[in-house]
């Protein structure tokens, strides 16, 4: 989609990198980023317009609530700018890096499965990223992480004489063994950078040249650098799965489909201990201790009357799974105030994302549109939206399909919902 220069107005800059400047601007009343790519064809062996080129036609091709947002190209006085939608949180790394944050082992996992998600659906579409790390993860305003910069992604190869043309390209604390010794590769090198950022999101320690040493002569992570920041409370799965993707033989790390299941059931098991209401929705300061955000504002702008409280399904242990279902009062036609499900058995919350973008869908409750500039609530898993004053009303489970659900071995014979009320 080609972007006409004169509807792009207010630029403030946000940030400059390698390979470009992303400013802040305002596309016919919509905020987004803009990316300009900076004249770097003096560099030997690197060739910007290819760099530009993929990067376009990878955004441009992919349609993922994971993996950053593509909104067109535009091209002012012989330069080129990539314009996408506004994520105002920074990176994983910043977060990693800071403090007065909540570090939650929930919101920990959280980050784990949607980096995850984003894998499984760039893999299998054939493509990898190729530069995977905490930098190229922007944090949403609602604490989702959505993966960016396919400057360095391609196709899978196919043949040998294409693996044996992938080039070495990535950066050193996230390389994986086969990059650095110069071997052929294939997806499997965005496993092992997909480990190391789970050794930062578990140690909450940014990968460099002094942490998580590379162990010669195959280059693989010595585990016993991965020293959780938390270790009473870091769930011992996910620990596992972050050894395991950053062994330094790629035929023995998981496959990322079996890591999404087994981050899921990670996730849904939390709700054995902590009541948590139905969905995925985190402040602007981080959740609170109970796992749940402040009431969200209706669709005018004002505080509703009744709150709706949104949490971050995520767990800190694999303990077997409670079928106890607690009716919400929503779906009991009562209160919404605390509306809360417990273990909802098969029964899965929405994974919801606060969606800025204008959209003629109709709420799933009220059957009213959503509206051209107000923000709303969508469902990642069945794409389910909501107006926010509506979340409270909105079905305990997620619509996945059955499909979905036993691959995730989430089904087991349960009683009727009403009986269970």
């Amino acid at each position: 989609m080609s972007i006409n220069w004169g509807d792009l107005t207010d630029f403030q800059d946000i940030s400059s990198g390698s390979f470009g400047i992303v400013r802040k601007a305002d596309y016919l009343g919509t905020d987004v980023a803009v990316k300009e790519f900076l004249d770097i064809s003096d560099q030997p062996g690197f060739d910007v317009q290819k760099y530009i080129g993929r990067e376009v036609e990878i955004l441009g091709s992919v349609h993922h609530p994971n993996v950053l947002q593509f909104m067109g190209i535009c091209v002012h006085e012989k330069k080129v700018y990539l314009v996408t939608e506004l994520i105002t949180g920074g990176h994983l790394k910043a977060w990693i890096q800071g403090a007065k944050k909540d570090t939650s082992w929930r919101l920990r996992v959280s980050f784990a499965t949607d980096i995850a998600r984003a894998l499984v659906y760039l893999h299998a579409h054939r493509i990898i990223h190729r530069d995977l790390k905490s930098e190229n993860l922007l944090l949403t305003e609602n604490f989702r992480l959505k993966i960016c910069d396919f400057g360095l992604s391609r196709e899978v190869a196919l043949t040998i004489d294409e693996k044996n043309r992938l080039s070495f390209c990535g950066t050193d604390g996230y390389m994986a063994p086969e990059i650095i010794l110069g071997m052929s590769f294939d997806e499997r090198v965005d496993i092992f950078s997909y480990g190391i950022i789970l050794c930062e999101i578990i140690t909450m320690s940014a990968a460099d040249k002094q942490t998580f040493q590379r162990e010669t002569p195959f280059f693989g992570i010595d585990p016993a650098t991965v020293k959780p920041d938390d270790p009473a409370g870091c769930p011992r799965e996910l620990l596992e799965i972050a050894i395991a993707c950053t062994d330094a033989d790629p035929d023995k790390r998981p496959i990322l489909k079996d890591v999404l299941v087994k981050l899921r059931k990670l996730e849904t098991e939390l709700m054995k201990e902590v009541p948590l209401n139905f969905g995925v929705l985190g402040s602007d300061q981080g959740l609170s201790p109970e796992g749940r955000s402040p009431s969200i504002g209706s669709l005018d702008g004002s505080v509703a009357d009744e709150s709706v409280e949104l949490g971050n399904s995520s767990t800190h242990s694999v303990a077997s799974v409670d079928p106890t279902f607690v009716a919400s009062p929503a779906s009991a036609g009562g209160s919404t105030n605390a509306a809360t499900i417990r273990r909802i058995g098969h029964y899965v919350p929405h994974r919801f994302s606060l969606i800025s973008r204008p959209t003629m869908a109709k709420c799933e409750v009220c059957h009213k549109r959503m509206g051209l500039s107000k923000k709303h609530l969508q469902c990642d898993d069945c794409m389910s939206v909501y107006h926010k004053r509506c979340g409270p009303q909105a079905t305990p489970a997620c619509g996945l399909s059955s499909e979905l659900r036993t691959s995730l071995e989430l089904l087991e014979p349960r009683k009727p919902l009403a009986a269970q009320r």
